[in-house]
């Protein structure tokens, strides 16, 4: 993924822009504070062909709070599940209804599916995932470049585009996320990546836009390797049956579901696997485990009643945190200081010519994780491994650097 000094950059303009977002008052982006909903209206994102050599046309419908007046509003892309072989678009529309309704937007999109009469093999199965990556990160670039060419149809605040989905299409969601061009994939892999068009696909001309996002959610979903999580990645909320036989809640094989028939394909890592990893790098995440031998029983099984209600609320106040925690801007940033050792396991001292007043460590999400008012040292012995803030208050001013836990 990229780099960190550059994330660091890209955090403190995403922090300046978090102020946009004006409505974060503790309901909205939680609770249901919408009575209706207005959509779905239907746009045209992309085209390109399936692995059978159709044209595929690739569409999505959107979804807004009913009567908002939010002018920047964040954006959760779902696409459908159905083991690469089945499924529409329509298939997330009342998921979608139901992030509307708390206030974001919501978009449910066409992805390329398995078109041959054909078995479908590993190989295959690779590069429609590929394919599928490719379409979703087009459906992310549409909305950027309606943000800058088309006067915003929509409302979106782009620093706060997520992107998600059931099963095959939480797979997507999470290989968009967290695998990137900076990421060691395999060589078989790569040249899949390479005849799609590329690390951006080529289902949509606009690739001068970037296809980053903020976030993903994971219904039960999976990555096909946790090595290419890192410290960088962006945050996963990962809902998962623990014994989950078609997309596996650890490390095991994938299964593709044809009813009656199952063929286990690839080794994959699910839910469980997913977050324990980005916990490993300090990368703020959640998982929500449903005890049942159901695939997504949470959305169409047995759970249902039972479980979707707060698993929608537990996603939506994750989501929340991102965009509505209390961060600081670039204009704050004037006080100049030099802070050792870095990396550091023990106590950091900080040298600067202000007279200081708090030191703070800031996890990657900007919330404060430890405080010391003891002038110019604080100790951080306790944290996990990882990258963190500095922030040092002085004299009424502040400044901030990225700092290195081993």
């Amino acid at each position: 993924m990229i780099k960190f000094a550059t994330k660091l950059f890209l955090l403190f303009y995403v922090f300046t822009a978090s102020a946009q977002i004006s409505t974060c008052d503790g309901n909205r982006f939680i609770d249901s504070v919408f009575v209706e909903v207005k959509g779905p209206t239907t746009v045209k994102y992309g085209s390109n062909e399936t692995i059978g050599g159709v044209q595929q046309d690739l569409f999505m419908d959107v979804f807004e709070p009913l009567n908002d007046v939010e002018t920047t509003r964040p954006l959760i892309i779902l696409a459908f599940g159905g083991s690469f072989i089945s499924g529409v678009r329509s298939d997330m529309n009342q998921i979608a209804k139901d992030y509307a309704a708390r206030g974001y937007v919501a978009a449910t999109i066409d992805y390329r599916i398995f078109d041959q009469l054909l078995l479908l093999d590993s190989a295959k199965l690779l590069d429609v995932v590929v394919k599928g990556v490719g379409d979703m990160k087009a459906s992310i670039r549409y909305f950027k470049k309606d943000f800058t060419e088309n006067g915003n149809v929509f409302n979106i605040d782009t620093n706060y585009i997520f992107v998600g989905g059931a099963s095959s299409g939480a797979i997507l969601a999470n290989h968009v996320g967290l695998v990137g061009s900076n990421d060691k994939v395999p060589e078989y892999f790569q040249s899949v990546i390479d005849a799609n068009g590329g690390w951006e696909g080529n289902s949509s001309e606009n690739t001068s836009y970037s296809s980053s996002v903020a976030g993903v959610i994971s219904f039960s979903g999976a990555i096909k390797d946790i090595a290419w999580i890192d410290e960088n990645d962006v945050p996963v909320f990962a809902a998962h049956d623990d014994k989950d036989p078609v997309v596996p809640y650890e490390r095991g094989l994938s299964v593709v579901d044809f009813g009656p028939l199952q063929f286990p394909l690839i080794y994959i890592y699910g839910g469980k696997s997913i977050v324990t990893a980005l916990e490993a790098k300090n990368v703020y995440s959640e998982l929500v485990t449903i005890e049942t031998a159901e695939h997504v029983s949470y959305l169409n099984g047995t759970t249902v009643d039972t479980h979707w209600g707060l698993i929608c609320r537990k996603s939506a106040a994750f989501i929340e945190k991102i965009i509505c925690t209390t961060t600081w801007s670039v204009d704050e940033l004037q006080v100049l200081f030099n802070v050792y050792p870095n990396p550091a396991s023990g106590l950091l001292t900080v040298d600067t010519d202000r007279e200081v007043d708090q030191l703070n460590i800031h996890d990657l999400m900007g919330r404060v994780v430890l405080t010391s008012s003891n002038k110019n040292t604080i100790s951080v012995d306790g944290l996990k491994a990882g990258y963190y803030y500095l922030s040092v208050s002085a004299e009424g001013k502040l400044g901030v650097q990225s700092i290195m836990v081993k």
